[in-house]
């Protein structure tokens, strides 16, 4: 189809468009790179399907076609809290990375008041990733929230890991270091093994024996793209170390559990 849209044709093909005769959703990923008229038809598509998977690969699609013309259908996911819509603003959130880059710091920390857990901590790791200083704050209070929560048993995702992977990443400015290494002191016998062992790793002397924040050598970026990467402590560039952190922590805690 191209990036010049045949907008009639286009439509006939998605009023009959069944994703058992296009498993790899060709036809959608053609559309969705034909510029605003593409992305504004599968948007109106969509919007008259009402299975929620079909839903949510329409927005696949438009989150990886990287098309510039998608960013305000994107935002409009992004903050969409309805029924079923979980997976989909988790999926505008990459796209918008994707696109924008560094351009999506405002987003990203939108994201950060999602409902869901599991995009909050998706939102962090787009923060450490690409994110500018803009979500500093507003992601120290969530990390905050973060560490005040019980510690549960089994397996939970390294979201401590990921805020401090993006947070790290700005604390030339005295304050920040200080408020960030005072606040992980303070909770840090609450942290799952794995996440001090971790951390550990990639600020050596954040530690609460460690000097005192004025004096502790700041992160290294590269570290930190490292680890923000290790998005389950069963797989990433941390494997090893991650998987000798479950290890031990299973030992002590017979009750410890694995996704």
């Amino acid at each position: 189809m191209g990036r010049d849209l045949d907008r009639e044709k286009a439509t006939r093909d998605l009023a009959s468009w069944n994703w058992r005769d296009d498993p790899d959703h060709v036809l959608l990923k053609a559309i969705a790179v034909c510029g605003r008229d593409g992305v504004d038809l599968l948007m109106e598509e969509r919007s008259r399907r009402t299975d929620q998977d079909v839903r949510g690969w329409f927005v696949q699609e438009i989150a990886h076609s990287e098309n510039p013309e998608a960013i305000d259908a994107l935002r409009t996911i992004a903050r969409d809290t309805g029924r079923g819509m979980q997976d989909s603003r988790w999926m505008a959130i990459y796209g918008l990375a994707t696109i924008l880059g560094p351009g999506a710091t405002g987003d990203f920390e939108a994201a950060l008041s999602d409902p869901s857990r599991s995009n909050r901590w998706n939102a962090a790791m787009w923060l450490a990733r690409v994110g500018t200083e803009q979500a500093w704050w507003p992601a120290l209070e969530q990390l905050k929230r973060v560490l005040m929560r019980p510690t549960k048993g089994g397996f939970t995702p390294p979201e401590v890991v990921s805020y401090v992977c993006y947070l790290g990443r700005f604390v030339e400015e005295s304050c920040h270091k200080q408020k960030l290494v005072a606040l992980l002191r303070k909770y840090w016998t609450k942290m799952k093994f794995a996440d001090r062992l971790v951390l550990g790793r990639l600020w050596p002397g954040v530690e609460p024996d460690g000097p005192p924040a004025g004096e502790l050598v700041s992160p290294d970026p590269g570290q930190l793209l490292i680890g923000v990467e290790s998005t389950s402590y069963t797989w990433g560039p941390l494997k090893d170390l991650e998987g000798e952190a479950l290890r031990l922590e299973r030992l002590a805690d017979p009750e410890y559990g694995f996704r």
